[in-house]
């Protein structure tokens, strides 16, 4: 990697330095819309989920060794400071449903209930898992035409399981792609 790559390594991992920070604060409005109200729990979803973590750090992996990783890096270190920002300025977050008692037998579930305790319900709006498996599934499609649409699929299915696993409401998941399509544009206008 070269020394710009390492830069830009390290203010992505600030910007990942804050989300814990932002996400104490206290939310004060939620963006919920009378569709959220109407979308289940469902903890399974927590698997595409997390996802979003190991794809990250794949990513460095497999875009090292292309001209597309600073880009990469640049874009997704523009996508967590904008989140974290916005959040800042305007904290908002999700408030979660009790799961049904079947539901507490699985192991999604746990995984779910340990998300839930340990990732507040601040940061909501925008949605940064979305902006994320959006800057994800663009870069690595640039470097990988060939795979364009399981990438599609992949980010689709991260960004959309915010919804049932209750991380986030229906308005942030917009939100969060203008944040993502917008770090990628601005990385492509500046470099």
């Amino acid at each position: 990697m070269e020394l710009r790559e390492w830069i830009a390594l390290v203010f992505v991992g600030i910007g990942y330095f804050f989300y814990p920070i932002l996400n104490r604060k206290p939310s004060l409005p939620t963006f919920q819309l009378p569709i959220d109200q109407h979308i289940p729990l469902i903890p399974i979803f927590i698997y595409p989920y997390m996802l979003l973590h190991p794809m990250k750090i794949l990513s460095i992996f497999l875009l090292m060794k292309t001209p597309l990783l600073f880009p990469y890096l640049v874009s997704t270190a523009m996508t967590g400071w904008i989140c974290a920002f916005i959040w800042y300025i305007f904290p908002n977050g999700v408030v979660r449903p009790q799961p049904s008692p079947d539901a507490k037998k699985t192991l999604a579930y746990i995984f779910l209930t340990y998300i839930h305790r340990h990732d507040h319900d601040s940061n909501g709006l925008p949605s940064a898992h979305v902006a994320y498996a959006i800057c994800i599934g663009y870069w690595l499609s640039q470097a990988f035409p060939h795979y364009v649409i399981p990438l599609t699929i992949l980010s689709g299915c991260i960004a959309l399981s915010t919804l049932p696993t209750k991380q986030h409401y229906v308005l942030d998941i917009p939100a969060g792609a203008i944040v993502g399509i917008g770090s990628i544009l601005l990385t492509r206008m500046i470099l």
